[in-house]
């Protein structure tokens, strides 16, 4: 099932519903074999009560509850989770190999659990509470518990990124230091903590949310339990944690069952996007996926571009060539700005609602657990098999040896430029940047890039590639010297198809491109700017053929949540006239910090005064969300 079950495994003997079942080591044992026969996904090894007023017991008898357990359960097949929350004790849990979990109820109150993971593949389950479980119900007061919650996630996962922990998951804590009234807003509005592109963990059995208000104890309220976690699904829970696993399997199989088959374009979407947030490193699925669809990829030419800037721009220059030269030809790009299908471009433009929903339903066939960039990728590559391409384009998404992408043989590869970027998700360091975006090149497979670096040369060299050099210029009729070497890359690989030079070079002079350095009016230039080699290349543009035509040049931007702001003030240095763009996105940084210091407006506003003031010029860039917001 793509949703996973997580069963609660008190070894407590104070548990605030089933007060002690478990706690023996025999009755564990023969109830978590119970388990394993009905597939239970994870078992979450629970060793203290966290109702209100319960104390934590030592770390000492933490760990003489949970230990026999763990050693039996590592003999098992089965994704184990323990509750905890001292870095005393995770550093016994990392032991064992099948800890897949550290389910952290405090908040994260020791940090040093960030190091114990760091090198690991355990997920960190960071929930939301104020207090601790001994205090959590004094007083719960929000003036917005949702976007609360989100600023306390906002904070707790930059500092996970600081620490590189990647895998997260998010819970936003039903029951602690909430009232009944919180939990429902929460449960109601579940679906926002999906901006955070983390899986989102329900734990809603039997609490008292569900049985106070009904007048009823924890033991009576199992379908009501049921229907608030089924509610949960459809809001995008990944994952629900239950005391009855049983009952919950059925009904979440019958669940599943009935979304297999999507209908509506509504449908394709809710499907596709609640899965944007599982992770999987591992390109395994994606392969077995591929086959039983029969390698659709083998029956077209495939040109596999990746990068940190210009891929795009590079994709849209081949196409533009091949296009013109009268091939047959597709592309798959990412991000989209507005709709999911302006990844799938064909010459007839994008891709239908009705073809995507019937693409998408053939993809499903093929698993039941593929993330949202895996399903794009293969609904690509399906659909491109279906309209009988020729070529087809592929860019990468994050662009790293287990990018999904990376399924495919093509026949040749381009790498446009390395630089720091997504280092939330990615890497810090050029180096390390570099051996990732060199996962794209294939043995015997021609690779082509326009600047040194020793590690891609050594990795093609590795796998017999040949390297095909070209750091010219070449004319195109996109703006700034940058796209004069995109275009370099786009004519080799272009060139190595056998298509005519008169052909390819006639065809960089037309290509459609929007939203890079764009001209949409006399004075705003709208660009999708939003790292530091970027943001250079876009105020050389600036200083040389605008800046001296108005009085003010106002940069006008905002930024993904974790970009740091301070890298467009370390461009823009000298340059003190700032519009922060304010907007009601939960994906974007809301730059509290600098109210005080620099105009705050709307893209409404911002379009208004730029239109009355053509005295000044207006820069818009950053965040691709803004962008989309901006323009529509």
């Amino acid at each position: 099932m793509s949703t996973k079950i997580m069963w609660i495994l008190n070894v407590t003997p104070d548990s605030f519903f089933d007060w002690g079942k478990y706690d023996s080591f025999g009755e564990a044992k023969k109830q978590i074999d119970d388990m394993i026969k009905s597939w239970v996904d994870i078992i979450d090894v629970w060793w203290f009560s966290s109702r209100p007023n319960s104390l934590l017991p030592s770390i000492e008898e933490e760990l003489d509850r949970i230990i026999p357990v763990l050693e039996y359960l590592e003999s098992l097949d089965v994704e184990v989770s323990v509750d905890t929350c001292r870095s005393e004790v995770v550093k016994e849990l990392v032991k064992y190999k099948n800890i897949k979990y550290i389910n952290d109820i405090s908040g994260l109150q020791d940090e040093k659990i960030l190091d114990l993971l760091k090198n690991t593949n355990i997920w960190y389950i960071l929930m939301h509470i104020k207090g601790t479980p001994e205090n959590m119900q004094d007083n719960p007061i929000y003036e917005d518990v949702i976007k609360e919650i989100n600023k306390f996630f906002d904070e707790k996962l930059t500092l996970l990124k600081s620490k590189w922990i990647k895998n997260i998951v998010l819970d936003p804590g039903f029951g602690f230091w909430k009232t009944i009234e919180h939990n429902y807003e929460i449960l109601k509005n579940l679906d926002k903590f999906k901006i955070y592109w983390y899986p989102v963990l329900c734990g809603l059995s039997r609490k008292s949310m569900i049985y106070k208000p009904l007048g009823l104890s924890p033991s009576e309220v199992l379908s009501e339990t049921i229907a608030l976690n089924m509610l949960a699904i459809s809001k995008w829970a990944n994952i629900i944690r239950v005391h009855d696993v049983k009952e919950h399997i059925w009904v979440v199989k019958l669940w599943e069952y009935l979304k297999t088959e999507i209908s509506s374009y509504k449908d394709a979407l809710d499907n596709i996007f609640r899965y944007e947030i599982i992770r999987d490193y591992s390109l395994e699925k994606a392969k077995n996926a591929l086959t039983k669809l029969w390698n659709p990829d083998k029956n077209y030419k495939i040109i596999h571009i990746a990068g940190t800037n210009g891929k795009w721009s590079v994709s849209k220059m081949v196409f533009s060539v091949l296009k013109s030269a009268w091939k047959k030809v597709w592309v798959f790009t990412s991000p989209h700005l507005i709709d999911i299908r302006e990844r799938f471009e064909t010459e007839e433009w994008l891709i239908s609602k009705k073809d995507f929903v019937k693409v998408l339903n053939q993809v499903l066939k093929t698993s039941d657990d593929l993330s949202y960039f895996e399903k794009c990728t293969l609904i690509a590559l399906e659909y491109f098999k279906q309209k009988k391409c020729e070529y087809v384009i592929l860019e990468t998404g994050c662009g790293w040896r287990l990018d999904t992408t990376n399924i495919v043989n093509p026949i040749i590869t381009a790498i446009t430029s390395i630089w720091i970027d997504h280092t939330e998700l990615l890497w810090d360091t050029l180096e390390k940047i570099a051996f990732e975006k060199a996962g794209i090149i294939k043995e015997n497979v021609p690779v082509v890039y326009n600047f040194e670096n020793e590690i891609i040369e050594k990795k093609a060299k590795e796998v017999n590639a040949l390297i095909i050099f070209n750091d010219k210029k070449i004319k195109t009729n996109l703006l700034w010297k940058h796209q004069e070497k995109n275009a370099a890359i786009a004519y080799e690989i272009c060139k190595y198809i056998w298509i005519d030079e008169n052909i390819i070079n006639k065809w960089l002079q037309n290509v459609v491109h929007r939203w890079r350095l764009d001209l949409i009016t006399d004075n705003i230039l709208v660009d999708w700017a939003h790292n530091t080699d970027w943001l250079k290349t876009l105020k050389e543009y600036i200083e040389i053929n605008i800046k001296n035509n108005y009085d003010n040049i106002c940069y006008c931007f905002s930024l993904k949540k974790w970009k740091d702001i301070n890298l467009v003030f370390e461009v823009f240095w000298e340059d003190k006239k700032y519009v922060l763009i304010d907007s009601d996105s939960n994906l974007l940084a809301d730059f509290a910090d600098y109210r005080w210091k620099y105009d705050f407006m709307t893209n409404k506003k911002l379009l208004e005064q730029a239109k009355s003031n053509k005295k000044d010029f207006y820069v818009v860039f950053g965040s691709l969300y803004m962008i989309w917001e901006f323009l529509w």
